[in-house]
């Protein structure tokens, strides 16, 4: 179980290892700024560090920093998979608590760095969309330390600038594979990824491709290492890390825009609008929740019944042995090695058919 959760009056901080977060949304908006202590808080709408953590059907925006990000504390075997990072505050004159009208905005997607160690990240099957930067960037803040990064089958759309290397490393290895990036009305860079020179990085690069003339569908090239841009070396095999199931680039944009996100079969109204927008090639940089509707009203839907209280409907304990009379939600009636508990939202966050 992790070491500490916080969610604050603003975003929320997972710290610790062997963490499974999903199917929830995290949407922290502008109507607090930075402490001057800063304790307990964080500027993302969902920050986590630690080893072994899985984010998995995630939504997060309206961050002021970043909305989805690891570190700067130590961090191993990450993986952010299926899920909607989206439209990170511009101009909100809140950033640090510093920045006054002028600041020319901010609006990150997705800062994965460390201070402490070699670091490990899987970044796929996500949507990056309407954040200024970041989508995602990558890297160390010491010359000491690696890091390696498997960046596939993500979908970032009508971000001002795609991803990057930051700070220094002694070394950043990269795949990239089967990644699209589309242009949109908040778009410049036609760089899908970028290096640097203070962090000798070297990519292997594969099937990804980019759509620059905004002609309303999605009809990218494969324009090979031409979508990369600064200092970085060529691999010609891919980094050895751990496998994951890859798409070609326009499987993966059908499959991210009907799955990413927390609980695609029952999206809420900001998820609707982001994919929407990236199909119809509308929307922009926002800098406040309040210029598209904000939260609004949580539908809170009723719940099964459930005679023990355990967490655990009734008709699911009746069809999966365990019983629905005795609180028995730290048992485990088949013998897995998970609670029945665990074994009830496990299967409650399958992707399935839905009435």
């Amino acid at each position: 179980p992790g070491d500490g959760i916080v969610i604050s009056g603003y975003g929320a901080i997972f710290s610790g290892d062997d963490i499974i977060i999903q199917h929830l949304r995290f949407r922290a908006g502008d109507r607090q700024k930075a402490t001057q202590n800063r304790s307990g808080f964080t500027e993302d709408s969902l920050s986590v560090t630690g080893d072994d953590v899985m984010i998995d059907h995630v939504s997060a925006s309206w961050g002021i920093d970043e909305n989805l990000s690891s570190g700067p504390g130590a961090f191993r075997r990450v993986t952010v998979q299926y899920s909607i990072i989206s439209e990170g505050l511009h101009r909100t004159r809140l950033f640090h608590g510093e920045y006054d009208a002028d600041h020319p905005g901010h609006s990150m997607g997705g800062l994965y760095k460390s201070r402490e160690g070699d670091s490990t990240i899987s970044i796929h099957h996500n949507l990056f969309a309407h954040n200024n930067n970041r989508n995602p960037a990558i890297g160390n803040y010491t010359a000491e330390d690696t890091f390696d990064a498997d960046i596939r089958n993500n979908v970032i759309y009508s971000c001002r600038n795609m991803g990057y290397v930051s700070g220094e490393s002694r070394r950043v290895r990269v795949n990239y594979v089967g990644n699209y990036g589309v242009m949109g009305p908040a778009s410049r860079s036609e760089d899908l990824f970028r290096g640097n020179e203070d962090s000798n990085v070297q990519i292997f690069q594969e099937g990804n491709r980019v759509d620059t003339n905004r002609n309303g569908r999605v009809d990218g090239r494969d324009l090979g290492w031409n979508m990369f841009g600064d200092e970085y070396s060529r691999l010609e095999s891919p980094v050895d890390l751990a496998p994951v199931t890859t798409h070609t680039a326009d499987e993966a944009l059908e499959r991210v825009l009907t799955q990413a996100g927390a609980r695609p079969w029952s999206r809420d109204a900001t998820d609707l609008r982001v994919v929407r927008d990236v199909r119809s090639g509308t929307g922009g940089l926002i800098d406040s929740q309040s210029e598209v509707d904000g939260w609004g009203d949580l539908n809170q839907g009723e719940s099964p019944p459930d005679q023990d209280r355990d967490g655990m409907p009734d008709s699911w304990e009746r069809d999966h042995g365990s019983d629905s009379s005795t609180p028995d939600h730290n048992g485990d009636a088949d013998g897995d090695g998970y609670t029945n508990l665990e074994n009830y939202l496990h299967w409650s966050s399958r992707l399935r058919d839905r009435d």
